[in-house]
């Protein structure tokens, strides 16, 4: 992954706990910079004397906001979000890769949108909900978790956005203050008749399963359903990577199939690798194959498997209900059996 230094242009304080990074790209970056609203950037950070890597994902809006703008909230021992906050100000650099990620606005669609966001979920939810209010006249439902009013994340912004699409877009703020945490009969209450909408979900692993099974017994199809994961990788504090398992699965004669851009490829796969890492080594395959970080925090390389058996070396962004459903990091896979076919197309 090739990073490039960035200089912070602005520094937002947005919360007690949470801050906006501006970022100017120069003229001869924008067009690898382009992005789609909801995706995110990945960030190499000095820590000790060596470098981690971390994504967090952009609040600014493709057809707005002509810089790109991250806005990272602190996490308790966070060691990348705690170096920001309180390192990171106007005219610092900061070495930043191109921008990835899934979670973006399904532009073929007409029906509503209603987002789901909790605490700092609301970063990439602000993104889509900033460009689909440009760029579509679908009405917009936000629902949005925090501990307290103080929490809030750009409530200044949301409120402007009320009024200003105030026949197109609503904001409700549960706050766990005032009584207990975002449940099925509030949910069910908010949404109202609205069932019939896309559903897209940021936020804490609790939060997110909470709404996720309220969609689930309503019957909605998982083809309008859009969920963000991200959750934070398990550092050494030394340079030396961690090391692979001592057992891992070795076979042979492998056969690897994957789907991606609507073809479908044969791939030759590299004993002792992952699926990605076979994957991305294979220079004929003319196909955009998602992925960022690679250690199987972010999600990006998410897919189906359609046939055969892997095994993941680690996961921490697939739910349970994401794994009964066939789905596999390829970043982390190793192949169990001899014909494997993952599809990235999901």
């Amino acid at each position: 992954m090739t990073f490039y230094p960035l200089k912070v242009v602005e520094y937002l304080q947005e919360t007690s706990d949470s801050a906006s990074f501006v970022f100017e790209i120069p003229k001869d970056l924008r067009a690898t910079f382009d992005y789609k609203a909801g995706q995110f950037l990945n960030f190499q950070i000095p820590w000790k004397d060596f470098f981690i890597e971390r994504c967090y994902s952009l609040s600014s809006s493709p057809f707005d906001d002509e810089r790109h703008q991250v806005t990272i909230k602190r996490v308790p021992d966070g060691r990348a979000s705690n170096w920001f906050n309180d390192e990171v100000r106007e005219g610092s650099e900061v070495m930043v890769a191109v921008p990835s990620g899934r979670f973006v606005l399904k532009d073929q669609r007409n029906n509503g949108l209603v987002f789901f966001a909790g605490g700092s979920g609301i970063t990439p939810i602000l993104s889509i909900i900033k460009t689909a209010l440009l760029s579509t006249d679908r009405p917009i439902q936000l629902i949005y978790a925090n501990r307290d009013a103080d929490s809030i994340i750009f409530k200044q912004t949301l409120d402007e956005l009320g009024a200003e699409y105030s026949n197109q877009f609503s904001c409700y703020h549960h706050l766990d203050s005032e009584g207990e945490f975002l449940n099925q009969k509030k949910i069910e209450a908010v949404v109202g008749q609205r069932w019939d909408a896309d559903f897209y979900i940021c936020g804490p692993g609790p939060f997110m399963d909470t709404v996720e099974a309220v969609l689930v017994e309503h019957g909605i199809d998982d083809d309008r359903v859009f969920i963000e994961r991200f959750a934070s990788p398990i550092d050494s504090d030394h340079a030396e990577a961690q090391a692979s398992p001592e057992e891992e699965p070795q076979i042979g004669g492998v056969k690897l199939k994957i789907t991606a851009d609507g073809k479908d490829f044969d791939v030759e796969y590299l004993s002792g690798k992952s699926l990605l890492e076979s994957v991305l080594a294979d220079k004929s395959i003319e196909a955009a194959i998602p992925f960022s970080c690679q250690e199987g925090h972010c999600g990006s390389c998410m897919s189906l498997l359609k046939q055969g058996d892997v095994e993941m070396r680690a996961n921490r962004a697939l739910s349970k209900r994401d794994l009964a459903k066939g789905y596999v990091l390829a970043c982390q896979s190793v192949p169990t059996s001899n014909n494997i076919w993952i599809d990235f197309d999901i």
